[in-house]
């Protein structure tokens, strides 16, 4: 009889120490912190993610967040203009950042005249008209100051009177 429950104690033996060992390694802790520029500000909308892990979060308008991951976990901070960073919890449940600019990120988005797109996701021409030209001739305004520069764009007086509204 004792023969026969040997195997099959090493068996539940086994599969106990599996569950063990997973529920250990799934372990989450609650993680908190702040996350600042160089002067000291609190960055908001900042991508807080846990680095092979679909767990993630942004920063509030004061630069807090908070976040559920791994003890052992390492988590990634990102931002348009910031240089990525990742920080090991090593246990650790709460985290205060420091962020730098980065003038790399910055090529990665084109201004349009209607909003903001990344430069990968643009389709059409793209044209820049540098200070230098803008202010090379007097004119009563921008979009004045525009005509003749950028090829391809037409700015248009709506009618002859002085002052009257321009079309671009």
């Amino acid at each position: 009889m004792v023969i026969q429950i040997l195997p099959q104690l090493k068996k539940l033996f086994a599969v106990m120490l599996f569950l063990a060992c997973c529920v250990h390694g799934i372990a989450q802790q609650l993680v908190t912190g702040t996350v600042r520029d160089a002067k000291g500000n609190g960055l908001s909308e900042v991508s807080v993610r846990v680095k092979g892990m679909l767990l993630g979060t942004t920063t509030g308008k004061d630069g807090s967040f908070t976040i559920s991951a791994p003890a052992n976990a390492v988590l990634i901070f990102s931002h348009v203009g910031l240089t990525d960073q990742e920080l090991a919890l090593d246990g650790r449940s709460v985290l205060n950042l420091v962020m730098d600019a980065s003038n790399a990120a910055l090529d990665a988005v084109v201004v349009v005249g209607y909003g903001t797109t990344r430069r990968k996701d643009l389709t059409g021409a793209v044209a820049s008209v540098s200070s230098d030209k803008v202010n090379a001739f007097p004119a009563a305004n921008v979009m004045q100051a525009l005509s003749g520069r950028a090829p391809g764009v037409q700015v248009k007086q709506n009618n002859g009177a002085p002052g009257a509204a321009i079309s671009i």
